[in-house]
């Protein structure tokens, strides 16, 4: 298929011309095998394909009318073996003057069960998120994107915030407020625009700029954040010792005496703010930065020092800061993209086992991969076209909702390489064939058309406890490192989580070494966490 040369419009039977979509043809393809009693949504989404690549060499761009699109459609579905399917779409298209739109119905599902333990508050949130999910299903998603959720094809991870985007950066503009009311009614006035995570960038610079001992102002500082929160029903991203300071940051005024140590004081007072907040934080998500600067042998002892503050916490993800690169800030978000529309897991497991299951030819595969990512793709166009139309008014200023990222999470992807090539014991075979997967998303993300909408392969914000590399070949630690390295390669921005023995006494110089090796290849993030 040649994006380039797709029409961008269609003429509808009354004489009006609106953009084509091909999201558009997938659904009526799905209504028509649902009509059927047959609903396959990827097949719809893989024939819509097959008519799109048809289209962009046999309609010139600008002559498609709806006639004609029925009749490639109609051609094109019979010659591929679905002369049912075919036939149902041709009736259901003669109807298109009585089309009526009806919202699928929410599954019945029990909600649910909630520990009677928590506070009330608590209780109120996690009570809502079963409600919330039925509002998307049957509101942002349309049929067949909700029935591949069902499914277990796709996985929409946002469902629980159906007016909202996921994620977004705090106040990237201007310097982060510590004082209580103040930071509450920011965090409140960010829960109308993101309803998952808010990414706060540099907050040691905020809380170094004022007077004071630095531990006594973090420590209030962290009190204030966990209620707001809490509050808010937020989960936050601390960026801490990033190599470049938040736009918004100032040097520190330290006097005129002190001219001459003014940088090393500086720096001084910022690492005891971030080593605080390191080992203080528990109830926020810390991505420590690592750059150059962080592996000079002068500066491993200090290296030592935090990775022993990390290992005695949670959700501790190590961000590799390299020059010319965006400095990430979030699942999805990064100083040049402040916000992350939503979120769409790929169960390619589930996807191997549709196909009917291993083996597979690879090509053959990685050719219908195409048709699942774009088929996931247009979660993020479905979810941007219901918040332009019902977003909060704050999402439009600053073109901030058509900035917004629509991050993809290819699942099982080692598992799935697994049931493709079943027979094959090469570590190194089965690497390169998950590589080349992801390097499919990847490229079919990027050159999706008509209709563009940046995307990014990452992974949720909370990722699965499992390891997929050690439970399928229990591989140590640094056989998970070279691994994991060798498969995402520059395709992927997720992170890695690599899992460690607690037993062993020499795990920090384990884990600096490891950290050293990433930093020398092209991983992005890294976590590590016990067996």
């Amino acid at each position: 298929m040649e994006p380039s040369h797709l029409p961008t419009s269609i003429r509808k039977r009354d004489g009006r011309t609106i953009p084509f979509e091909p999201e558009k043809l997938s659904r009526s393809l799905f209504n028509a095998s649902e009509a059927m009693g047959a609903a396959d949504a990827f097949l719809a989404r893989e024939l819509a394909d097959s008519v799109i690549h048809f289209l962009a060499h046999e309609i010139d761009s600008g002559a498609l009318t709806t006639q004609r699109l029925v009749e490639l459609v109609v051609k094109v579905v019979r010659e591929l073996g679905y002369p049912a399917l075919a036939k149902a779409y041709e009736e259901r298209s003669r109807q298109a003057t009585a089309k009526t739109s009806t919202a699928i119905e929410a599954a019945p599902g029990k909600p649910e069960e909630i520990p009677h333990t928590l506070d009330p508050l608590t209780i109120l949130y996690a009570a809502g998120r079963h409600a919330l999910g039925d509002v998307s299903l049957a509101d942002v998603y349309p049929r067949d994107l909700a029935s591949a959720h069902r499914e277990g094809l796709l996985t929409l991870m946002d469902l629980d915030t159906p007016r909202e985007m996921v994620g977004m950066v705090f106040s990237p503009n201007q310097p982060l407020p510590l004082d209580g009311w103040e930071l509450l009614d920011h965090l409140t006035r960010v829960r109308g625009l993101a309803g998952s995570f808010v990414a706060l960038d540099g907050p040691e610079h905020a809380i170094a700029a004022r007077d004071g001992i630095p531990e006594e102002m973090t420590s209030n500082f962290n009190l204030i954040l966990d209620r707001s929160l809490w509050l808010s029903n937020l989960h936050a991203i601390l960026n801490l010792n990033s190599a470049e300071a938040p736009g918004w940051a100032a040097p520190l005024n330290l006097g005129a005496l002190f001219q001459e140590f003014q940088q090393e004081m500086e720096n001084e007072r910022l690492d005891r703010i971030a080593l605080y907040l390191l080992r203080h934080a528990k109830n926020q998500t810390v991505y420590w930065h690592l750059s150059e600067r962080d592996f000079p042998e002068e500066k491993s002892q200090r290296l030592r020092k935090i990775i022993a503050r990390s290992i005695d916490r949670e959700r501790v993800e190590f961000v590799f800061d390299r020059p010319k690169r965006p400095v990430v800030l979030g699942p999805g978000v990064d100083r040049r993209n402040p916000a992350v529309l939503g979120m769409v897991g790929m169960n390619l497991p589930r996807f191997v086992d549709q196909l009917g299951g291993g083996p597979l030819e690879p090509d053959l595969f990685l050719k219908k991969l195409a048709s699942l990512t774009r088929f996931a793709k247009s979660a993020g166009h479905a979810r941007q076209d219901y918040l332009r139309k019902n977003g909060r008014g704050p999402l439009h200023e600053g073109f901030l909702l058509e900035r917004a990222t629509q991050v993809v999470f290819p699942m099982g992807l080692i598992e799935a390489s697994c049931k493709i090539m079943p027979m094959e014991k090469d570590l190194d075979a089965l690497a390169a064939l998950a590589r080349r997967c992801l390097a499919t998303i990847k490229t079919t993300l990027e050159t999706d058309r008509p209709r563009t909408l940046a995307t990014r392969i990452d992974s949720p914000l909370r990722p699965d406890p499992q390891n997929e590399l050690r439970a399928q070949f229990g591989l140590l630690a640094r056989q998970q490192l070279k691994f994991g390295a060798a498969v995402q390669g520059s395709a992927a921005a997720s992170c890695l989580t690599v899992f460690l023995k607690r037993n062993d006494s020499a795990v920090v110089n384990e884990i600096a070494e490891m950290l050293r090796t990433a930093w020398n290849g092209d991983m992005e993030r890294l976590r590590f966490a016990w067996e």
